[in-house]
């Protein structure tokens, strides 16, 4: 198509464009240090995908549970219970977690432990805008 280079079209927009020039001078992953991802009901982050938990995707800082997980797709949200008021988490894995693998569990337990699951949804914030929100207005600041 005229005009186009790796998402760039001659019709996208100024801001668009700009970004993926970004993207080309500091890498895809730029926007994973300027804004993070505040979980409310789950429905809307991916437990093992999105960098929800200390700025990393889960998948990467548990490899092993996330290779034996039967719910790799998941939501955060699917992984919660909550039952008679009570919340749980739950996992489905591919067998039965060996010692070891349920020590790393145990860990991601209580990395996750203090997650408050609510009826509200999912969003970004700035890490570094004033009052912790996140607009396109900082976003577009950022570059």
């Amino acid at each position: 198509m005229e005009g186009s280079r790796e998402g760039r079209h001659s019709f996208s927009s100024l801001w668009w464009k700009e970004l993926m020039t970004l993207v080309e001078q500091v890498g895809s992953n730029w926007s994973n240090r300027e804004v993070v991802r505040k979980v409310r009901n789950g429905l809307l982050t991916n437990f093992s995908v999105d960098p929800w938990v200390e700025n990393i995707p889960l998948r990467v800082g548990y490899p092993r549970l996330y290779s034996l997980s039967t719910q790799k797709l998941a939501k955060v949200g699917d992984f919660w219970n909550c039952n008679h008021g009570l919340g749980e988490w739950f996992f489905s894995w591919r067998w039965n977690l060996f010692v070891w693998e349920t020590d790393l569990f145990n860990g991601l337990l209580r990395l996750i432990g203090g997650l408050e699951v609510s009826g509200d949804k999912d969003y970004w914030v700035g890490k570094l805008e004033e009052g912790g929100g996140f607009s396109l207005k900082y976003c577009y600041s950022l570059l």
